[in-house]
């Protein structure tokens, strides 16, 4: 999935989806961030 089509969806969604995914998009980031340096 692409970063910028997971915060798309993330703007559609309704806050308690938001709050629901909100730590699967921070640990997906995390290793993104890992892998990039």
């Amino acid at each position: 999935i692409m970063w910028a089509e997971a915060m798309a969806k993330l703007e559609g969604m309704e806050s308690s989806d938001r709050e629901r995914l909100w730590p699967q998009l921070v640990q997906g980031f995390k290793d993104l961030s890992n892998r990039l340096k």
